[in-house]
């Protein structure tokens, strides 16, 4: 039976004034160290200790008072245990957080009811023996009770609690938990025989409990309280400890030991060591106290205070636990956590403690040597409750670190003055921490004085210099100009084992400063990091070939200056990537001359390093630059006729790729105006071939086909839809224009000769058929035009294209177009006015005598016309005529017999001619002497020809008997 004790109502009065400062929440952590519960208000939170992941979260019932609940987890972690400020007690499971067992003490029982208050709870685990977990609760009157949950079957999981979006952190994972059954809630007043429940009290050694701590290992119970012989007293006498064992899975009946401490304040927080042989209470005041317990008697051999700092009131201790055998951890109402050595009390973190956010809640894993913090970042004097509730409650984690890796864990933290001290304490290097500092901070001047040059290694700072990249110019000069300074000891002479690798770093150096000048020179202030990067890097003709695509041509000409060395050789390659659509008049100035190199230039002297000489010293090559990908031919040839075949090559392709030719026609301009020969036919056919383009349309014939062509067939197509009115204007505008847009007068001379030539053979070509474009012509140039409106401006050439047109006409029905044309041919010009040394002249004067010729002939034809013998002008075209007249060879008349297979064809030898002759005499009736005139004046073989007409032809005879009288008065007097 239980004996009723009367709890001084100080002793709870001093326990809820402690615990008032203490955090609202509340955190435990299972045996096995594998499981941790957070208990924030009416929220449990289970979580993993390795990576506090959520295993399950949960309701309970709030507390008025949530600074008085205890809280534990069972060994495995599987269950969870709460006691609230009433005396009640709730076991939970905690996979699902179904109820489990529910306590409730009959406060009708109790004077005071304070005295049924939970100090402390905690289970116990099978490995002693158990059948199932020992939940043991210790309360403020003195008494230990001892609940054990039966094995049953597991009872259906409810469903999941709706948690505030508030609560800590949740994941969504999950661990097995066990299988208990449900204990009905039960009041421990009225218990059955047959009940789990075992009740022990401490009477008469304790007349109320304060603390409670349990040593799993030698499973000893401490119970801190004030004895019975004070129970009276308006304030308690020194406290007691009680030592109670767990033997054979029997708590004794009686303490094992019992030590009276020497200083008279109540002690609301006890800890028992691992190992059970130091026991560390905290009093009322903050101060803390170690008492040492004999291994075989548990007596006690020695009581001392804690020396710790509690010279100010926010710094006295609110909880202590141990963090190994021989360390404390010693929490402060301000906040601060240090961890002391119980041999020299020596904080183990150092000179100064964790600072936290006050109030604290701290419990630590013994075999992680880690400690968890639960910090409240702001305070509330009112009670606590889920709508007053701080901003903001932290689960923090500390670790037990050696030197070396708190050190690295400061660096990599960022916390580099904190690094700085440790290495200045405890004599590490600081290279590690100026390392990270350089390569987070921007590289300038300040970045390489403050961090760079600190650090020891001076191979690392040359190759922060060799690969770091700044982020601006200046910053990339300033390092590059550091790592130069780093080398400057290399001097002139033979090159050593020791100096090798100095002078590969500082020609290396050199190398990126030049590309350096170069990238500025190119971009001016637009820097980019990786664009400067891939440019240091890369090939110079690679660059070029880059610069030229993307019509940089001031990159290009930087490229040219600078780095000639190595683009020089690949100059007319990289100028074949200029897009085809820019205008070459943008990049004239990069297009090459005749004999005449660019000029190259270097941005700095030429320093020891980079001599030939030292540069095969230096073992192999140094791969300054990536391999040149954009060639893969060779150099293309810049000799003269290369040149050549350069422009032409490239003109053609920039027609063919835009099908246009002002393009091309001004790049070969300016090849012309640079001295590279061959260019003026591809010229000349550019602009022909833009006629057939732009004025025909004729998109189906390609310039490759056109220049193929000779000069008539070009000219025939760009004709090729010209008719007798328009063919004047077409010629104008299609060839005559390009002509005046000539500026150089040799040029234009010898290109209206070939316009000349080529019209003189269009024409006499056309002629054949039709004699109307020819008399168009010869209008438009005849001496009545003004002489810069005319087709042909120089009349002999107009006398010789009018002749030879005529003299190739093969019509018989166009007489009188060759009267028009015979009309608008210049006036003969009197024989004295001719110089006979003057070849002119003497020219001049047998294309009057031709046209003289013309004219007599033209009367013949329309005399042979009116006696029905049609004949062609070119019937009278002797060899002589037509070597004056420049006829085309393609142009002469072939030898064809007519329809009538009679026709007479000329004779040879003198006698015969004039045998026929005589028989035309007698059939025409006219004198010999006038058909021998005929023949004497070059007409002997056409006279033949009309006597054999006459002769062979006896329907035509008669009809020339009857024509006598016309022929006397018209032919033949002449």
């Amino acid at each position: 039976a239980r004996t009723e004790l009367s709890v001084p109502p100080r002793v709870y009065q001093l326990l809820q004034a402690h615990a008032s400062g203490d955090c609202p929440w509340r955190l435990c952590l299972s045996e096995d160290e594998s499981v941790l519960a957070v208990v924030k208000y009416d929220i449990v939170s289970v979580l993993r200790t390795s990576d506090l992941t959520e295993i399950c979260t949960f309701t309970i019932n709030q507390d008025p008072q949530p600074q008085l609940r205890r809280v534990t987890l069972s060994r495995d972690g599987k269950l969870f245990a709460v006691s609230s400020s009433g005396g009640s007690a709730v076991v939970y499971e905690c996979t699902n957080g179904s109820m489990l067992l529910s306590l409730s003490p009959n406060l009708s029982a109790y004077t005071f009811p304070a005295s049924a208050n939970i100090v402390s709870l905690f289970f116990r685990n099978r490995s002693v023996g158990l059948v199932a977990p020992e939940l043991v609760l210790i309360r403020v009157d003195a008494t230990i009770q001892r609940e054990q949950c039966s094995n049953g079957p597991e009872p259906p999981p409810p469903p999941p609690s709706q948690v505030p979006s508030n609560h800590l952190e949740s994941l969504h994972d999950s661990v097995v938990g066990s299988t208990f059954s449900t204990v009905s809630s039960f009041s421990t007043s009225s218990l059955p025989d047959n009940s789990t429940t075992v009740i022990t009290s401490c009477q008469p050694y304790l007349t109320a409990a304060t603390a409670a701590s349990y040593c799993s290992s030698k499973q000893i119970l401490v119970v801190a309280g004030v004895d019975s012989t004070s129970g009276s007293r308006v304030l308690p006498s020194p406290p007691v400890l009680l030592l109670y064992s767990f033997s054979n899975n029997v708590l004794s009946e009686a303490p094992i030991s019992i030590i009276s401490c020497q200083h008279p304040v109540l002690l609301p927080t006890v800890a028992i060591s691992p190992n059970g042989f130091e026991i560390a209470t905290v009093d009322i005041h903050g101060n803390v106290w170690l008492t040492e317990v004999d291994a075989d008697t548990h007596a006690s051999v020695s009581e001392h205070e804690f020396s710790v700092d509690t010279y100010y009131e926010s710094k006295v201790v609110s909880q202590v636990n141990w963090w190994t055998d021989s360390a404390l951890t010693v929490v402060r109402r301000n906040g601060q956590l240090s961890i002391h050595s119980i041999s020299d009390f020596s904080n183990l973190l150092g000179t100064a403690s964790e600072q936290f956010y006050s109030p604290l809640t701290v419990i630590q894993c013994s075999n992680q040597e880690r400690v968890f913090v639960l910090e409240v970042e702001s305070d509330t004097e009112s009670s606590p409750s889920v709508d007053s509730s701080p901003a903001v409650f932290r689960l923090l984690s500390l670790v037990r670190l050696s030197i070396d890796e708190m050190f690295e864990k400061k660096i990599r933290m960022k916390d580099y003055g904190s690094a700085l001290l440790l290495a200045k304490r405890y004599g590490l290097s600081t290279n590690h921490v100026y390392k990270q500092q350089w390569q987070l901070a921007p590289v300038d001047r300040y970045s390489i004085q403050d961090y760079l040059k600190k650090v020891d290694d001076i191979e690392w700072r040359l190759n922060q210099c060799l690969n770091r990249i700044a982020n601006d110019a200046d910053s990339m000069k300033e390092l590059l100009d550091y790592g130069l300074w780093l080398t400057k000891s290399i001097r002139d002479g033979p090159v050593s084992d020791q100096s090798r690798e100095l002078l590969r770093s500082r020609r290396l150096l050199l190398h990126y400063l030049y590309k350096l000048q170069s990238y500025k020179a190119i971009f001016g202030s637009n820097f980019d990091q990786n664009r400067y990067r891939l440019f240091r890097e890369a090939d110079p003709v690679d660059l070029s070939t880059a610069l030229a695509k993307d019509r940089n041509f001031i990159g290009l000409k930087v490229m040219f200056t600078y780095h000639g060395q190595e683009t020089s050789p690949y100059r007319l390659n990289i100028l074949c990537n200029v897009p085809v659509t820019v205008d070459p008049q943008q990049y004239a100035e990069l297009l090459p001359a005749v004999e005449d190199a660019w000029p190259v230039k270097r941005w700095f002297k030429e320093e020891f390093c980079e001599r030939p000489e030292i540069m095969s010293q230096l073992g192999g090559d140094l791969e300054l630059n990536r391999k040149m990908t954009s060639v893969q031919d060779g150099p293309m040839d810049d000799s003269a006729e290369g040149l050549s075949l350069f422009y032409e090559m490239r003109a053609k392709y920039m027609e063919q790729e835009t099908r246009t030719v002002d393009f091309a026609v001004r790049l070969l301009s300016i090849g012309q105006s640079k001295g590279v020969s061959g260019l003026a036919d591809l010229i000349d056919g550019l602009h022909d071939y833009e006629v057939v383009v732009r004025d025909l349309n004729r998109k189906d014939i390609s310039f490759d086909k056109f220049q193929d062509m000779n000069s008539l067939e070009r000219l025939k197509l760009v004709l090729e839809d010209a008719t007798p009115s328009s063919v004047v204007k077409m010629i104008q505008d299609r060839l005559l224009k390009p002509l005046t847009a000539v500026a150089d007068v040799e040029v234009a001379h010898k290109k209206r000769l070939q316009f000349y030539r080529t019209v003189h053979a269009f024409l006499c070509d056309r002629s054949r058929s039709d004699l109307s474009m020819a008399h168009a012509v010869v209008a438009a140039s005849s001496p009545v035009t003004q002489v810069e409106n005319r087709i042909i401006q120089d009349m002999n050439q107009l006398q010789q294209t009018a002749l030879a047109c005529v003299y190739s006409s093969m019509r018989t029905d166009q007489l009188d177009l060759m009267e028009s044309i015979y009309e608008c041919l210049p006036e003969r010009k009197s024989d004295d006015r001719y110089h006979s040394a003057d070849l002119g002249d003497i020219r001049g004067k047998q294309l009057q005598d031709a046209v003289d010729n013309f004219n007599r002939h033209l009367r013949f034809c329309e005399e042979l016309s009116s006696f029905q013998l049609p004949r062609p002008l070119n019937f009278f075209l002797s060899a002589e005529m037509r070597e004056l007249l420049q006829m085309p060879n393609e142009m002469e008349e072939s030898d064809t017999e007519s329809d009538d297979e009679s026709d007479a064809r000329f004779f040879e030898g003198k006698e015969q001619l004039r045998e026929q002759l005589e028989l035309v005499c007698v059939f025409v009736q006219v004198s010999f002497s006038a058909c021998r005139h005929a023949f004497s004046q070059q007409d002997g073989p056409i006279a033949a020809q009309i006597s054999l007409e006459l002769l062979q032809i006896p329907s035509r005879k008669t009809e020339a008997l009857d024509a006598e009288p016309k022929m006397q008065g018209h032919m033949w007097h002449r």
